[in-house]
């Protein structure tokens, strides 16, 4: 068999079928195998590679994770730790405009993270209290975020201020413990799914929905706001999928996109690499 490497950005149906495939067997991966889509524990919470949020059927891929930490007193706190889920569809979204860009280029870009905020894809986000907070004030501070964001696009309306009212009250006389979580799912519809845990775990259904996919965009644009080494690690792990390679069969061809059929070799840890043939033809 003739195999040659191709790049990631030219073979995105590739990428995002063998995306499928380690979310399978991503506790059994090598963990030197796309560093850039393995777990990542920081501050002893750990974020899977691949979820299923609540208020979804899909499986997205952990982008980047990080802390919200101020400083004072020559030193520093941290309040919570964050990680964010896209679903794979982003990477050929983003393609055009960030595939070629450095991780430099993407981490100080204000454009590359409103992409990802409101691009066509569900988005995912835990954040894992490290101090205890009360619920109010914790919702106070991301409902008044994300009233200036929305006042500032130009897209602050009625229905936003609805939901955000909605989002506001599901905390109300909640203690968010040092260890629970929030979750917020973004859905390709109108819907925002909002969830709580006493742990890291991820639930299956969602407590509140809010029909106003603008609050759950300007959430996530918050988010990322607010815990300040996740943009390094969004645009590093992006970044770095774009300048992977991948081994696909250089048979024949039958249209531009690609070949019609594929292999994918992935390294189980166990001192084989299976063989996984694909069928990549498009009906």
């Amino acid at each position: 068999m003739n195999m040659k490497f191709t790049s990631l950005s030219n073979s995105v149906p590739v990428f995002l079928i063998s995306l499928l495939i380690f979310s399978l067997y991503a506790d059994k991966c090598d963990a030197t195998f796309w560093p850039f889509l393995k777990a990542i524990e920081i501050e002893g919470c750990k974020f899977r590679p691949f979820v299923t949020p609540p208020g979804s059927t899909q499986i997205l891929f952990l982008a980047g994770s990080g802390v919200k930490e101020e400083f004072g007193d020559s030193k520093s706190m941290k309040y919570s730790s964050c990680a964010i889920y896209l679903q794979p569809t982003c990477i050929l979204y983003l393609a055009k405009a960030w595939a070629q860009k450095s991780v430099v280029d993407i981490t100080q870009s204000l454009n590359f993270f409103m992409d990802i905020a409101t691009g066509p894809f569900e988005k995912y986000c835990r954040i894992t209290m490290l101090e205890t907070a009360k619920g109010e004030d914790y919702a106070a501070m991301i409902t008044k975020n994300c009233e200036e964001m929305l006042t500032n696009s130009k897209r602050y309306s009625e229905t936003a201020k609805a939901a955000l009212t909605k989002f506001s009250e599901a905390f109300n006389g909640r203690t968010l413990a040092s260890g629970s979580s929030i979750h917020v799912t973004v859905s390709t519809s109108n819907s925002v799914t909002l969830a709580f845990t006493e742990d890291g775990s991820t639930p299956k259904q969602g407590d509140v929905t809010l029909d106003c996919k603008e609050v759950g965009e300007a959430f996530l644009m918050s988010t990322i706001s607010l815990h300040t080494t996740i943009r390094e690690s969004m645009g590093s792990r992006i970044s770095g999928l774009y300048k992977s390679k991948i081994i696909i069969d250089d048979g024949p061809k039958n249209d531009i996109n690609g070949p019609k059929n594929f292999h994918l070799d992935i390294n189980l840890g166990t001192g084989q690499k299976p063989l996984f043939d694909l069928d990549n033809t498009e009906t």
